[in-house]
């Protein structure tokens, strides 16, 4: 894209979405060198006070906008702006809240209202746009997304994707740049390029993506960082407690990455302390690479060829399996189990811990060089107790998503106010199941929480009570075998150890397979 140079005299002020696209490249197709700033209805008294701070002198065209928002949010918005630049807003029938607001907004705007089924068509209108061709086009893709109609041709199908697709990475990742290249596109002043192709191409690949969500500057920050950090080769190891959405984080990278291959995810933790099914698992087998082993069976490096390996849970990974899985990442081949032979991986790692590896290093327990291995880049998730802004931005997206189910999710302030006052150990994880609950069940939110917490409470007096009656029993008919005592003893610190039988094992210096027997 050639950078103009000119001082600029159009600012186009539209929204997200294929109809403000449209729009918007319908303003550009008669002021090719304006620039283009995206909004929403709610953000448009701020979009036009940063605008007015740069004391802009030119035109602002404001398209794609029906209001809805508050009239002294809006007036404080167009009155800053109109001070230095003249302001223009067009709109189309679908906007009968424009049109009932034409009279106020007329002291401070030049308002372009007609008939017309969209903006697009009311602005081609009103600028007189000349390339007929262009123009059908336009004011196609738009009707079809007002109407949420299937795009009629593959040309309007990639244009509604590349529109799509644009808009997700500004919104996840804060990159407007593509944003403007699509528009552009749209308005026929950019050519049809391979970077486009391949926005679209990775936005179908990955349209069930679920995204890091929040509004707070954190995790605004963690998106940018996700996207700068998306296309770059070297590991990420993803810090956070459980039920933040490390695996999340990692989907994202993936799909920011532009991999062609799978993303695969592998939890280290489920697998526990067994060498050989970790490897068998990692590594895959050939026909007889062991007793039961029928025929050959890929491992997670073969599946996630040329695309990424999400390891959860690293810190469980059996010290034998550390050393070949830094082998792996070095050479970049992997052996199946039961033969000498080696196949080439192309494989992008992500790896997550809510452990702190720093220390397991110290201890001997994590390997020092797989550790600076994995650490090239990191990302750290901060827990929900720390952002808990980011609750009602998560909050309206989990209530669309079962608001399409046929649930309603409704939140007052007294179930706000039980959120907020809440620990969330559980982290977003928690957060979503009680929400999905309080719709499931349709009952309050603030009773969901309380039962949780009530559940909670009794669960750790009842094992507390169960440990301290097997342990110091009050009356002879308390006492219980000291088998029972001894295996009760083990699974309690297994459970502390989250069921890794090795780490177990070492703690209490007995060998894995009588942890195993007695468990």
């Amino acid at each position: 894209m050639t950078k103009n140079t000119a001082p600029v005299r159009h600012v186009v002020l539209t929204v997200n979405g294929v109809e403000g696209a449209c729009a918007a490249a319908a303003v550009l197709m008669a002021h090719p060198g304006a620039r283009i700033q995206i909004t929403s209805p709610r953000h448009l008294p701020k979009a036009m006070e940063l605008i007015a701070a740069e004391s802009f002198a030119g035109t602002v065209h404001v398209c794609g906008v029906g209001i809805s928002l508050p009239a002294n949010d809006l007036n404080m918005g167009v009155s800053a702006l109109a001070r230095h630049a003249k302001l223009v807003w067009y709109g189309g029938a679908g906007h009968p809240e424009l049109h009932a607001q034409a009279k106020a907004l007329s002291k401070h705007v030049a308002l372009h209202l007609s008939d017309a089924a969209t903006d697009t068509e009311a602005i081609t209108r009103q600028l007189r746009v000349k390339d007929m061709a262009r123009v059908l086009l336009l004011t196609e893709l738009a009707e079809e997304a007002a109407r949420e109609r299937v795009p009629r041709s593959e040309l309007h199908r990639f244009c509604h994707d590349l529109v799509r697709a644009a808009n997700r990475r500004f919104f996840f990742f804060g990159d407007d740049r593509l944003n403007e290249q699509a528009i552009r596109y749209l308005a026929g002043l950019e050519s049809k390029t391979g970077e486009l192709d391949e926005m679209v191409e990775q936005y179908r690949r990955s349209t069930d993506a679920l995204y890091p969500l929040g509004a707070s500057r954190a995790m605004k920050e963690l998106r940018r960082q996700i996207g700068r950090l998306g296309p770059v080769p070297e590991p990420v190891l993803v810090f956070g407690p459980t039920g933040s959405g490390k695996e999340v984080m990692a989907k994202a990278l993936h799909v920011t990455s532009g991999r062609p291959g799978s993303f695969v995810a592998v939890n280290c933790a489920v697998l526990g302390g067994n060498p050989a099914l970790v490897e068998d698992r990692l590594f895959g087998h050939v026909k007889g690479g062991y007793t039961g082993a029928a025929g050959n069976a890929k491992g997670a490096f073969q599946e996630a060829h040329e695309g990424t390996l999400f390891l959860d849970e690293i810190g469980e990974l059996p010290p034998e399996v550390q050393s070949q899985l830094l082998r792996v990442l070095e050479e970049k081949v992997v052996r199946p189990v039961g033969t000498m032979k080696t196949d080439a991986v192309d494989v992008r790692i992500v790896a997550a811990t809510h452990r702190d590896l720093s220390r397991m290093v110290s201890q001997g327990t994590f390997r020092e060089d797989l550790y600076y291995r994995l650490n090239v880049l990191a990302i750290r998730i901060p827990p929900l107790c720390e952002r808990p802004d980011d609750m009602r931005s998560i909050a309206a997206h989990i209530g669309q998503e079962l608001e399409s189910r046929g649930y309603t999710l409704k939140l007052n302030q007294a179930d706000w106010d039980a959120l907020r006052a809440y620990e969330w150990p559980g982290n977003v994880r928690q957060f979503l199941n009680i929400l999905k609950r309080a719709a499931y069940l349709q009952k309050p939110v603030c009773e969901i929480i309380e039962e949780e917490r009530t559940s909670q409470q009794t669960t750790e007096q009842g094992g507390l009570t169960e440990l301290l009656s097997l342990y110091c029993p009050g009356s002879l008919d308390e006492v219980s075998p000291a088998q029972d005592v001894y295996r009760s003893y083990l699974r309690h610190v297994l459970g502390l150890f989250g069921g890794n039988i090795t780490r177990t094992a070492e703690a209490l210096r007995i060998a894995p397979n009588t942890l195993r027997k007695n468990v």
